[in-house]
């Protein structure tokens, strides 16, 4: 490892993961100090998420970067953008439950669907690589996903998550109204 120079590309590897942290932090305060005038229940998260999307998809640009400082400002930014729209997500998952008691499930389905790409994506970019000979395909289908992902968030994600349980959708204001809840 020493001899190979792979240790000496250990600090750069922190960089990318560094911006996402501090980025993430502060675009979700953002987020969240926009919301405020809105409500949070207005989904209007939603273009916080499509917008992380799209400007994580700057990862299109990779394949034509030539130099170690560009391609870690690319990874860097598309990282910090990516990870902090899969907050958002979650956030605006949240945001559109109305019966907080299915909040769980809403974010656990959300959650199970990323992990599930998340465990195909090496496998899907391996096989990328192999066919096509290179990694631009597989940047290529990176950034068309997202841009897609920031689509299908604008245009899907506009109505409240509501249950069909047979709960209520919002909590009962009296108690009388929840004593005949309880009793249903």
């Amino acid at each position: 490892m020493f001899a190979s120079g792979t240790y000496s590309a250990i600090p750069y590897s922190a960089i990318p993961y560094s911006a996402a942290v501090i980025g993430g932090v502060a675009i979700g305060t953002l987020s969240d100090r926009l919301l405020k005038a809105s409500g949070t229940h207005s989904g209007n998260r939603r273009i916080g998420v499509a917008a992380c999307l799209l400007a994580s998809s700057v990862v299109l640009g990779a394949p034509a970067i030539t130099s170690t400082a560009g391609a870690l400002a690319v990874i860097s930014v598309s990282l910090m953008f990516v990870a902090t729209a899969l907050t958002l997500n979650i956030a605006l998952t949240n945001d559109l439950v109305r019966d907080q008691r299915a909040a769980g499930q809403a974010n656990s389905i959300v959650i199970l669907g990323g992990n599930t790409f998340g465990v195909l994506a090496p496998i899907i970019t391996g096989l990328i690589v192999q066919v096509s000979g290179g990694y631009t395909a597989a940047f290529i289908v990176a950034g068309a996903l997202l841009i897609t992902g920031a689509t299908l968030v604008l245009t899907l994600s506009r109505r409240p998550i509501t249950t069909t349980s047979g709960h209520p959708t919002e909590p009962s204001a009296t108690p009388q109204a929840r004593s005949a809840d309880a009793q249903a």
